[in-house]
C-alpha cells in the first residue's frame, strides 16, 4: 500500500459504533443458521426413525403393501436427502431382526 491510501484510510476510518448493525445482523444469521440446522437434522432423523418403525410393524404384521410403501421411500431422492445411510444396507440389516 502507498502511504497516500493508508493516510486516507485513517483520515476516513469511522467508530466501530457504526458497524454495530452490521455485526447484530451477522449475528442474528448465524443463530438463524444453527437453529434451521439443528431442527432440520431432528426432522430428518425423525422420518427415518418413523420410516424404521413403520417398515418392522408392516413386516411384523405381514402387510405387503406397507412394506412395499416403505421400501418405495428407502429407494427415494428424499431418503438418499436425508442421510447417507445405504437403503440396501439399512433393508438387509431390517430383514435379518428377524
Amino acid at each position: 500500500m502507498e502511504d497516500a491510501a493508508i493516510r486516507e484510510g485513517f483520515r476516513d476510518l469511522k467508530p466501530g459504533t457504526a458497524y454495530d448493525n452490521l455485526y447484530e445482523a451477522a449475528l442474528c444469521r448465524e443463530r438463524a443458521d444453527w437453529i434451521v440446522g439443528m431442527n432440520a437434522t431432528r426432522l430428518f432423523y425423525a422420518c427415518i426413525l418413523q420410516a424404521v418403525s413403520d417398515y418392522r410393524a408392516a413386516k411384523k404384521a405381514r402387510n405387503k403393501r406397507e412394506q412395499a410403501e416403505v421400501l418405495r421411500f428407502f429407494h427415494s431422492q428424499w431418503f438418499g436427502v436425508l442421510t447417507e445411510i445405504d437403503p440396501e444396507y439399512l433393508i438387509r440389516r431390517l430383514d435379518e431382526e428377524g
